[in-house]
């Protein structure tokens, strides 16, 4: 009971001292309409939110003014979209592409171009893009529009297209196309170089590729610490902030990146993880609006860029070096993962899982986890088959045989296009299930991203 006070005590004391001090982010006035996956654009000093998806696309577009923390209802666009992009030029917000799927699939993709007046609220038909695409992004250069990446549902593929878009004469050239196909980017602009960041084709991308428009080149520059997609990105006194995203699970990372140096820092997490949000820059204050995390977000929350700090407040890192220093002074726990039962898929495949999620827990540093083959021969000296486990009777026999405390039985399956993986913590001497999780992965490429999340789970 002591040793377990003085724990409790040791974590007290290591959480104020990361709470110390005043919050970076804070909340300002929640956007109207709940959304994700809209479009955003500054404009003499205020954010334009347009677009998005909240159970449907929507038309919406809503004025927020950052000095009055006020948000005010404009005219609907034309065209329902999400997943779209917008540039500014010359006092007009210009919004491309995007789907307009009603279920939220993305099927249908768009072309279209509208462009919207701030000062007569009224909306114009302008030239369609080339490409029709969603999950793309924009960046402005010399009063040009460059639409990079993205999905094609026709070519069913990842996008390295570059599409420059002149508001002036209306027009659209094709560019160099980008090194690395990709959608769900972002991109920041900086001294005339635009700067592709981020996103996803069948892996969570790291990639930084810079374009100049003027050579027509782009130039591979040092990775993302954090690969993710559906990320935001925002420029604040020549620095580009990569906010939020997903990989596997929303998440609330900050990053910069310093085109001068070459380098990324991570900076103060924003309070709600998220995805599919939006973010812009106005005066050096960063502004992270709506998104999705389950359901859509109408949450608002700004911080001023040169007050951030390295390593934001109880960022994942800190959490779990607090987490890792107190549970070493526990008794660490003797653990074995049983083979996964295939449901719809091969056995093959569900071993070679419960082989991604062993290597996973192992790497947690928290558990003393039976190697495989140690497994496997105590279990062929004891004249026990096990081909697949998933039920804690079971569980507690092999447990008995390889002499743990716990043991982990799970199952990978598959249905329609997506993947579960299900594990069990399964007490061996009691035979009580402790714990159950599941996660999905939507490609077989990303079962290995999910073992790790799962195995991040067991340690809540």
């Amino acid at each position: 009971m002591i040793k377990k006070l003085r724990l409790f005590f040791l974590y007290l004391f290591c959480i104020t001292l990361l709470l110390s001090g005043d919050s970076i982010w804070m909340r300002k006035a929640d956007m109207p309409t709940a959304r994700g996956y809209s479009s955003v654009c500054t404009l003499k000093g205020k954010i334009y939110v347009l677009g998005g998806y909240n159970n449907k696309p929507l038309k919406t577009v809503e004025e927020y003014d950052p000095i009055g923390n006020k948000w005010t209802k404009k005219a609907d666009m034309p065209t329902a979209r999400y997943m779209c992009a917008a540039g500014a030029v010359n006092g007009r917000i210009y919004v491309i592409g995007g789907a307009s799927s009603p279920d939220g699939s993305a099927s249908i993709n768009l072309s279209s171009v509208e462009e919207y007046n701030p000062l007569t609220d009224l909306w114009q038909i302008k030239t369609a893009m080339p490409t029709e695409r969603h999950g793309f992004a924009v960046g402005v250069v010399n009063n040009k529009i460059y639409a990079i990446g993205g999905w094609n549902k026709f070519a069913n593929s990842w996008l390295t297209t570059v599409q420059e878009y002149d508001p002036q004469t209306d027009k659209w050239t094709s560019k160099k196309s980008m090194p690395t196909a990709r959608r769900w980017l972002g991109v920041g602009v900086v001294n005339n170089k635009i700067y592709a960041i981020g996103g996803s084709n069948n892996r969570y991308c790291p990639e930084v590729e810079e374009y100049d428009p003027e050579t027509n080149i782009w130039t591979r520059k040092i990775d993302m610490p954090t690969p993710r997609a559906n990320i935001s990105v925002c420029v604040a006194s020549n620095k580009i902030y990569a906010v939020g995203g997903n990989n596997i699970s929303s998440l609330s990372t900050v990053e910069e990146y310093d085109p001068a140096k070459n380098t990324w820092e991570p900076k103060t997490a924003i309070l709600t993880p998220r995805n599919g949000l939006m973010t812009a820059a106005v005066n050096n204050k960063i502004y992270a609006i709506g998104g999705s995390d389950v359901a859509s977000l109408s949450i608002v929350e700004a911080a001023d860029a040169k007050n951030f700090r390295n390593e934001g407040l109880l960022s994942p890192s800190v959490t779990e070096k607090i987490e890792r220093t107190i549970i070493r002074n526990e008794d660490i726990v003797n653990i074995a993962v049983a083979e996964f039962v295939g449901k719809n898929v091969s056995q093959a495949d569900a071993s070679i899982t419960a082989d991604f999620f062993r290597t996973e827990l192992v790497q947690t540093e928290m558990f003393n986890v039976i190697e495989k083959a140690s497994m496997d021969k105590i279990l062929a000296e004891a004249a026990f088959q096990q081909t697949g486990c998933t039920s804690s009777e079971r569980a507690v026999l092999i447990g008995q045989i390889l002499n743990v405390q716990q043991m982990i039985v799970g199952s990978l399956s598959k249905l329609m296009d997506r993947y579960f993986i299900t594990i069990n913590l399964v007490d061996v001497k009691t035979g009580k299930i402790l714990a159950s999780y599941d996660q999905k992965a939507i490609t077989a490429i990303e079962i290995k991203d999910a073992c790790k999340l799962l195995a991040q789970k067991l340690l809540q």
